[in-house]
């Protein structure tokens, strides 16, 4: 379970969706806390849990309100909210704060107030402990692909996400691609219907607007068909990469209006070029059946050089990151993990002095070679293995 203590006022910086009680009175006392619908339902059968009491570390609480499940793709994730107010012995506790700014006010100007804050109060302490440290404000949007900071929330890459996005629009180029040939290579078969059309008094926006009426059809069918696959492959690919991606997340009216976009830049920019290029057509010519001009031709085998250029280059990237990736599974570590024991230290273990006398102890044992304490971000704390 993910349980986190909060005041009273973090209700008034992120909304959620109340299930049971209120944000007035949620968090007012000590000894409450808040559940999750999940974790109502799991421990009482429903998510009426209002005033049902609930052990947390050996203490009683008090429920005081339900709220909806949080979504998969937030960072900060939690089962149970615990009343601030509750004094709880322990040895160390860490604590996200989160602020909401006065309109008009400058991120950098506080910022630089928190730095004094920092020199005037923080700084003397951390340096008697040969410590350091800094009060670094970040906006909310930025968090996700943030800079790793102590007992941090877990961060992505933001390089990923572009270069996955760049292979898929190398992909999405190449059927675009696909497309234009294709046309190009119809066009010595429709250029007799293009000049029959314009002996029959068609103009050229007739024509263009038909190609590109067939070309966003084509798009919009396509689209249709990879949400379809997508539905049903994304718990396959779940399973794949150990991730938790959700239907209902894609769904929304921002993922829709990128569906939307990429339809018309796709049906616009694949059908463009065949609409234009066959309403050009010379309608004598093309009635003789030799209305290609020669820079069709041209641009048709440039674009083959591209598409066969961006073809190997993913081919081969695909090759080098499968062999690496065999390498990393296969190679032999440089340590014999047979003979290594990780033990985990009880949290109630937690004071280094007593940790290092375990340490000591185990250390006098025939059969041990050599031991070494490792903490969360490699700092004394409760969390501690040896």
């Amino acid at each position: 379970l993910s349980i986190y203590k909060a005041e009273k006022t973090y209700f008034n910086i992120f909304n959620h969706h109340w299930l049971k009680g209120s944000t007035k009175s949620a968090l007012e006392n000590p000894g409450s806390v808040v559940l999750t619908e999940s974790l109502a339902l799991k421990y009482f059968g429903r998510s009426d849990a209002l005033n049902q009491s609930i052990n947390i570390d050996h203490r009683e609480y008090i429920v005081t309100g339900v709220i909806k499940d949080l979504p998969k793709n937030t960072d900060l994730i939690f089962d149970a909210l615990v009343s601030l107010e509750t004094r709880v012995e322990s040895s160390f506790e860490w604590c996200y704060l989160y602020l909401k700014l006065h309109d008009g006010t400058s991120a950098a100007e506080f910022q630089a107030k928190l730095d004094d804050l920092f020199a005037k109060e923080i700084r003397p302490v951390l340096d008697e402990s040969n410590a350091d440290g800094n009060y670094h404000l970040e906006p909310l949007l930025g968090i996700h692909f943030g800079i790793p900071k102590l007992f941090d929330t877990p961060k992505a890459d933001e390089k990923n996400v572009w270069l996955f996005t760049f292979i898929g629009l190398l992909v999405l180029g190449m059927s675009c691609i696909n497309y234009i040939n294709l046309s190009i290579a119809e066009s010595m078969r429709k250029n007799k219907d293009v000049g029959v059309r314009k002996v029959m008094g068609a103009i050229p926006g007739q024509i263009q607007f038909q190609y590109l009426t067939c070309s966003l059809l084509i798009a919009f069918v396509s689209i249709v068909f990879a949400v379809a696959i997508s539905i049903f492959t994304i718990p396959i690919l779940n399973n794949l990469i150990n991730s938790n991606i959700q239907v209902e997340n894609l769904m929304t009216f921002g993922f829709c209006g990128i569906l939307l976009l990429v339809l018309f830049l796709v049906g616009i920019g694949a059908g463009g070029y065949p609409a234009f290029y066959l309403s050009s057509f010379n309608f004598i010519k093309a009635l003789n059946g030799n209305g290609a001009p020669t820079k069709a031709k041209s641009l048709k085998r440039l674009l083959i050089v591209f598409q066969f250029i961006t073809s190997i280059s993913l081919i081969v990237s695909s090759i080098i990151v499968r062999n690496e990736l065999t390498l990393l599974t296969t190679e032999v570590p440089l340590f014999n993990k047979e003979k290594i024991v990780v033990i985990d230290v009880p949290d109630d273990a937690g004071n280094l002095s007593k940790v290092s006398v375990l340490k000591n102890a185990v250390n006098q044992l025939r059969f041990v070679k050599n031991t070494s304490l490792v903490s969360q971000n490699s700092l004394p704390m409760s969390e501690m293995s040896m």
